[in-house]
């Protein structure tokens, strides 16, 4: 794919499915121009107050993005009505955008990623075949990468199972991201990805690398340098909410024989824990008494953990008297 046109309601403005256009126009780095699309059901009186109005509306919307320069242009899709002007069509300003888009852009910029996926070996993903009288057999399926003289396009939604985690800031990578490194390697579990965070911990011990294992229920076979993007479809579509949930590249393909064996449970995972207690009271400088912090569980399974208190740490020596005390 070389550029993107992405077409608006002038009536509705930007909605759920434009803003996951946008996100994944974004994620291609696609030159992308925008249509205002069914300006000929605005009223004369009221026409350009609505397009500056709309026009700015999407200007704001994409000034944090590296669309916030692409052109916009207003359409219709209806033959235009005056008889003197029939020769041109509302649709006509979006052919010269284009037009401008493609010059604007060498071939080689735009085609680069095509060039290399035509010269590599045909991949194509079979959705299925059937006959078709007088025609004989008819097979469809997704040409991945490589080329096709003729060939039918498609796409299957697929389900996964997804499992988050991270490694920590401090692991060193090895240049073969491998099964041995992923089943030998500890890895923090994560629930949930705060979008405003780049990432989890404190400074000591902080995970910005995330990783997401997809666990379908069969294999899915895609190329290794694909670009893989996640959408969370059963979210309501008049929430307003972007249901485009992340996206990544693989950094490891498990072959049809490791297939079966692989799971969440494969991977050695580990969830960080807090818990948090009182001063009960200071005996010196070195050492103080605390309580609260073991109400359900013993203070023997914490000793020599670590423990912040304010600006300083210590290590728990073990239980003090009686209760949930510990020194």
């Amino acid at each position: 794919m070389d550029a993107a046109v992405l077409v608006i309601d002038v009536n509705k403005g930007i909605q759920t499915q434009t803003a996951e256009c946008i996100v994944l126009a974004e994620i291609l780095k696609l030159p992308l121009i925008i249509a205002l699309n069914k300006i000929d059901l605005i009223p004369e009186n009221s026409k350009q107050t609505r397009l500056t109005k709309v026009t700015n509306l999407i200007k704001k919307s994409l000034s944090n993005t590296i669309f916030k320069s692409s052109p916009i242009v207003n359409i219709s899709a209806i033959q235009n009505p005056d008889p003197s002007q029939q020769h041109k069509k509302f649709i006509d300003p979006l052919i010269d955008a284009i037009k401008l888009t493609i010059t604007a852009f060498s071939n080689q910029n735009l085609n680069k990623i095509d060039q290399v996926s035509c010269n590599e070996d045909c991949l194509l993903a079979f959705d299925h075949c059937f006959s078709l009288k007088g025609q004989g057999t008819v097979m469809t399926g997704t040409c991945l990468k490589g080329t096709l003289s003729v060939v039918s396009i498609g796409y299957e939604t697929v389900v996964a199972r997804i499992t988050l985690f991270a490694a920590s800031d401090s692991d060193t990578y090895p240049q073969i991201f491998d099964s041995n490194y992923l089943l030998s390697h500890e890895f923090l579990a994560i629930d949930e990805i705060d979008p405003k965070s780049n990432s989890i911990g404190d400074n000591k011990n902080s995970f910005s690398n995330y990783f997401v294992l997809l666990d379908w229920k069969s294999p899915v076979y895609i190329p290794s340098s694909s670009t893989v993007i996640a959408s969370k479809l059963d979210t309501d579509l008049a929430a307003g909410v972007c249901r485009l949930a992340f996206y990544g590249t693989p950094q490891y393909l498990i072959s049809d024989k490791e297939y079966p064996k692989w799971n969440s449970s494969s991977l050695n995972l580990f969830r960080i824990k807090e818990k948090f207690g009182k001063i009960n009271r200071i005996v010196d400088e070195n050492n103080l008494i605390g309580n609260e912090m073991f109400l359900n569980s013993s203070v023997a399974s914490f000793v020599d953990f670590s423990v912040d208190v304010l600006n300083a740490s210590g290590i728990i020596e073990g239980t003090f008297g009686q209760g949930d005390k510990f020194k």
